[in-house]
């Protein structure tokens, strides 16, 4: 998780300084906002699962029953935590973007919307994409 968490901070940092105004002092500052605003609920999201995972391996009565319900997890449920693993899909704001082809719809990528509009190079795909990924996290 650590790695992929790494490669998606990168990903929303680059968005960012790619469309940075200037090198002043309120210009970075806003940025590191943005970047914070956007990649700090993931991080702890992520630190949790972590600290949920670890029970896994735990000789423990919480590990046992961790393993054994993870090993019995219904298939709907199961099917459930994929599709939140996959729909974090970020991409770079200053490359073109890769068509999305998932089954999953990709969550909301603040820096990828905000940075484009920024830098004016916003396709109604990336509206389209954005729209729909926003619906769908606000649904669930």
């Amino acid at each position: 998780m650590g790695a992929v968490n790494a490669m998606h901070d990168a990903i929303a940092l680059a968005n960012w300084i790619n469309v940075l105004p200037s090198i002043s002092t309120k210009d970075i500052n806003m940025i590191f906002s943005e970047y914070k605003a956007e990649r700090y609920p993931l991080a702890k999201k992520a630190f949790g699962t972590s600290r949920m995972l670890s029970k896994l391996i735990e000789k423990t009565m919480v590990g046992a029953i961790a393993r054994f319900a993870s090993r019995n997890m219904p298939v709907w449920l199961h099917r459930i935590a994929i599709a939140k693993m996959a729909a974090n899909r970020p991409q770079v704001s200053f490359l073109p973007l890769v068509e999305d082809t998932g089954s999953v719809k990709p969550i909301p990528q603040p820096s990828l919307i905000k940075s484009r509009k920024l830098a004016g190079n916003v396709s109604s795909t990336t509206t389209t994409t954005a729209t729909t990924a926003t619906s769908t996290a606000k649904a669930d």
